[in-house]
């Protein structure tokens, strides 16, 4: 029965990427004023072993202008020793994301933080959902710029969800609205943009794509998900914009396939 429901669920994704997908196009945002590659040239990762950080960090890697990714995990995996053998990434081991003393150097470094740390709220309490969500990012953000001056110009990218909201009823969704105005008030008045990603539904790709998961793809032609790798592109392209994209923005699903798309039309990849 299983089969049979999946079978017909690709069967309705296959006639909607041939008929509304068309239609619908691939959106793009509005020409660049000026495109700053440096911006991102170092960079940082977080929650690289997780679903969406995985394709963040592939999305770095293939792009020539990133010099240097910082991928910070509590645990070494293939995928990041892999990183690492290429000459372009650097693993920093870390287990206490309350404080990043032992982070100095990176903080040192880095330009722009991707920032896909988290977990779901069915595998901690409410206090360490809120613990993760909000106060690891904020206590990064403040090391950060006491370590490079609140008026560098940087950018922080959180990765929160569709649906974010602080008038929510679930309280993920009331924690990741939280997180975000924190975020907002920390870059108040300094050089550092923050710039919220919601992301909908999440694709899998590559190594982590199963079959039961297939479906999912038809909230792609719909502007309602997008692939983790999607979700890397849209920040560089955003990172190299610079203050076109301003502090405190949100981007819904939709604005995150446009900017996905400006990046590949821009570079090719």
């Amino acid at each position: 029965m299983l089969r049979r429901l999946t079978i017909a669920l690709l069967a309705v994704a296959v006639v909607l990427g041939a008929y509304v997908y068309p239609r619908l196009g691939d959106e793009v945002p509005e020409p660049a004023t000026s495109i700053e590659p440096a911006r991102h040239a170092r960079v940082a990762v977080f929650g690289a072993t997780g679903l969406v950080g995985e394709g963040v960090l592939a999305a770095t890697l293939r792009d020539p202008g990133v010099q240097i990714v910082h991928v910070v995990a509590r645990r070494r995996t293939p995928e990041l020793d892999a990183a690492v053998a290429t000459g372009r990434a650097r693993l920093w081991l870390h287990t206490d994301y309350l404080d990043y003393a032992a982070l100095a150097p990176m903080l040192a470094d880095v330009d722009a933080v991707y920032w896909a740390l988290g977990t779901s709220t069915w595998n901690v309490t409410n206090e360490e959902y809120s613990a993760i969500h909000v106060d690891y990012p904020a206590r990064f953000v403040t090391a950060w710029l006491a370590a490079r001056g609140a008026q560098t110009p940087l950018s922080f990218h959180l990765v929160s969800g569709g649906g974010t909201s602080a008038s929510a009823w679930f309280h993920w969704a009331r924690e990741k609205a939280r997180a975000e105005q924190t975020l907002f008030q920390l870059a108040q008045g300094t050089g550092l943009r923050v710039v919220s990603h919601r992301p909908g539904g999440v694709l899998r790709e590559g190594a982590r794509a199963r079959w039961y998961s297939a479906p999912l793809w038809v909230l792609k032609p719909i502007k309602r998900a997008i692939e983790p790798t999607g979700i890397g592109r849209a920040m560089l392209e955003v990172t190299a914009r610079g203050p076109q994209v301003p502090s405190s923005t949100i981007l819904e699903n939709r604005d995150l396939l446009r900017y996905a798309n400006g990046y590949r039309v821009r570079t090719g990849r």
